[in-house]
């Protein structure tokens, strides 16, 4: 391995990127774990509301493990920006790195910037407008209808493009590069995961008329939602990273 650290840490990422993508407990993970992480995550909110709340609440474990999978998320994405910029791929190149610049915005909100790692308090402005009171954009009372938007729409577009990539099939896929912007159908559980949380609200307020907030055990569902929705980023970014990599040839045997 080279000496050069920036080698060391794109070696690192590739080997992490190929046990994501090849090793049989991923497989198991995408397929029953996160389904049954989500469904331990509802009863425990529905009948242990105590030990979900202390879970879910801020820089505890859940929301520490979203930044830590998102920040692996974004020294992926740098690296495949690398390596489709050596690959003369430039046009991909800039989008992987706008979508790194994403992954970074999401990270700094999860942890409102580093306000209470810090230790220094939310300005007055963010307190007149920011619902939690805290130093962070997603949380803006303007901020609720777009977001509700995005939650909905986005599990809904990701499992489409899943099911687009399955239509096409791996010769095409792979000729016209469509594993940069299509994720894997195995990956539809996750999605779906996500989708099932964030459609729960806006068909609760619709079957309940005159209700101006949905119950208390939707709102702790969001923490371990938005965990299971990263890890699939990660997945899809780890997918699309393995396939840009060389493949390595084992000698012929005479």
């Amino acid at each position: 391995m080279s000496g050069n650290p920036s080698s060391q840490i794109s070696n690192l990422i590739d080997r992490l990127a190929h046990f994501l993508v090849r090793s049989r407990w991923s497989y198991l993970a995408i397929g029953f774990g996160f389904p049954l992480f989500w469904v331990a995550s509802l009863v425990c909110a529905r009948y242990a509301p105590s030990f979900s709340l202390w879970l879910n609440q801020e820089d505890n474990w859940i929301e520490n493990i979203q930044v830590v999978v998102l920040v692996i998320g974004l020294i992926m994405t740098v690296c495949l920006a690398r390596k489709l910029r050596r690959d003369n791929l430039k046009l991909w190149a800039v989008l992987y790195a706008c979508f790194a610049l994403v992954i970074f915005f999401v990270a700094g909100e999860e942890i409102s910037w580093g306000q209470r790692i810090f230790g220094f308090s939310t300005p007055q402005w963010f307190i007149q407008r920011n619902y939690q009171h805290e130093m962070n954009v997603h949380n803006f009372r303007s901020a609720r209808p777009p977001v509700s938007f995005v939650r909905v729409g986005g599990p809904i577009i990701l499992i489409a493009l899943s099911a687009a990539y399955a239509a096409l099939g791996r010769e095409r896929t792979d000729k016209w590069r469509a594993y940069l912007y299509l994720p894997h159908p195995i990956l539809i559980p996750l999605w779906t995961c996500y989708l099932s949380f964030s459609a729960i609200r806006p068909i609760y307020m619709a079957t309940h008329p005159g209700k101006l907030r949905g119950p208390d055990v939707i709102a702790k569902l969001s923490e371990p939602a938005e965990l299971i929705m990263y890890c699939g980023i990660v997945l899809f970014i780890s997918m699309a990273l393995t396939r840009e990599l060389p493949v390595e040839r084992t000698p012929e045997r005479h």
